[in-house]
C-alpha cells in the first residue's frame, strides 16, 4: 500500500519557517513504525510553504497514495487542502 503523510506548511506564530526547519517527529515516527511491505513517504510542508498546492499535486500524481494522512492544528485549517489531493486521484476514491 502507497501511504502520503503530510503536515500543513503553516508555522506557529513563534517559529516562523525561516527561523527553524525541524522535521515533523510525530509523522516520521508514524512512518517508521509500519510494515516495511507498505511504501510511506512524508512530506513536512513547511519547506515549501510558498508552493503547497504545486507540491501536493505533484506528490499524489507521483506516489499515487491509497491513503493520505494529514497533521492538521486548529490554526492550520484554512490551508486543508482536501480538493487538491483528490483532484490528483485520476477520479479514484479518496
Amino acid at each position: 500500500m502507497n501511504v502520503l503523510l503530510l503536515s500543513m506548511p503553516d508555522s506557529f506564530e513563534h517559529m516562523p519557517p525561516v527561523a527553524i526547519r525541524m522535521p515533523n517527529g510525530a509523522l516520521t515516527s508514524l512512518a517508521g513504525n509500519v510494515d516495511p511491505h507498505h511504501r510511506v513517504a512524508v512530506a513536512d510542508l513547511i519547506l515549501a510553504h510558498r508552493q503547497v498546492r504545486e507540491t501536493v499535486t505533484r506528490l499524489v500524481r507521483e506516489l499515487d497514495p491509497e491513503v493520505v494522512g494529514l497533521s492538521i492544528m486548529t490554526f492550520q485549517r484554512r490551508t486543508y487542502f482536501p480538493r487538491t489531493i483528490a483532484r490528483n486521484r485520476g477520479g479514484r476514491r479518496f
